[in-house]
């Protein structure tokens, strides 16, 4: 039995991760919170109110002010505001600044192991729940939250999320043999009910070929990509990359300016096609960064339609709208 697969852990830098061990730790945190009252962090009387009325609490809506129209963490007009449970780790993000963060785990998974070889790619905080110019970058603080023990503390809880996702029911379907690499984005906000949408949406994208670059590129992270580009990098791979970080949930534009600057073309066509621009239309605020790079709005798809038509067609009105703007007001 020795050999036989874990399936309620796995080990990393040589620590056994179960989850019971996720488990205790987290409730170690929460009554750490009840116990000293970290507001807002710690869910108050007033907060629940607001929340069966079904209204915004003012500091969510401080911060919803602050995010760019264009956003996808805007709530759809109308839209009863909903809570999402308090973590006790919002308070120790907010310590350092960071409104936002994402740690991409890579992982191999088969008929025989739901979980093996998992290590962590990419871990990116932002200054700004969403916007240009957010990226926190500087090596001083990126050490000072590495030695805090919260770079430690964002791990576990992405392992944990990972452990708990129902998408790795998946891994006992694979043909014998087999062990396709998969990632898995865990993303971080600092209050409640920010970005709850997208924290749903967490989940394993089956994509075993996915560059560094391309990773990167995704998850905002403008500093790898500078330094990644700095030395000679085929405009084709630039293209590429390009085109995956179109299709980021978040304002990319810092990615963007990146690459076109080491020679990606904004007017590219991705893996099917596509001009770049249609892989950013779930993300108004892309579809603004790239048109003011220069990229052209009366291209077609690979089946004729116009951009326009191609955003009308899956009804992505602000999109047509910023398209509509744009042919009306050519630079």
């Amino acid at each position: 039995m020795r050999n036989a697969p874990r399936r309620d852990g796995f080990t990393i830098q040589g620590i056994g991760i179960t989850k019971a061990s996720i488990d205790m730790l987290r409730t170690f945190r929460a009554l750490r919170c009840i116990a000293k009252s970290f507001l807002p962090l710690c869910v108050t009387p007033a907060l629940i109110a607001q929340s069966l009325a079904g209204q915004m609490p003012p500091q969510v809506q401080r911060a919803m002010d602050r995010i760019p129209a264009c956003s996808l963490l805007h709530r759809p007009a109308g839209e009863m505001y909903t809570p999402n449970p308090v973590a006790p780790y919002m308070r120790d993000i907010l310590r350092f600044g960071i409104k936002r963060a994402v740690v991409a785990i890579a992982f191999a998974r088969s008929d025989n192991a739901v979980l093996s070889r998992p290590r962590i790619v990419e871990r990116v905080y932002f200054s700004r729940l969403d916007g240009p110019d957010g990226q926190i970058a500087d090596a001083g603080k990126l050490a000072a939250i590495k030695n805090s023990g919260l770079q430690t503390e964002l791990d576990w809880i992405a392992f944990s999320r990972l452990l708990k996702s129902h998408e790795l029911s998946f891994a006992d379907r694979q043909p014998p043999g087999s062990a396709p690499m998969a990632m898995f984005f865990a993303q971080f906000f600092a209050m409640p009910s920010i970005g709850a949408p997208i924290e749903e949406q967490e989940g394993i994208l089956p994509r075993p070929r996915l560059s560094a670059m391309q990773i990167a590129a995704r998850l905002g992270d403008a500093a790898a990509i500078r330094r990644m580009t700095a030395s000679s990098t085929s405009q084709a791979t630039l293209n590429r990359v390009l085109a995956y970080a179109a299709g980021s949930d978040y304002d990319n534009t810092e990615v963007f300016e990146s690459l076109v600057r080491a020679g990606a073309d904004v007017n590219a066509r991705d893996d099917d096609g596509d001009p770049v621009i249609v892989d950013a239309f779930h993300t108004p605020c892309n579809v603004l960064a790239l048109i003011r790079l220069g990229a052209r709005v009366t291209e077609h798809d690979r089946d004729g339609e116009s951009v326009l038509q191609v955003a009308e067609r899956l009804d992505f009105q602000q999109v047509v709208k910023i398209i509509r703007d744009a042919i009306a007001n050519p630079r």
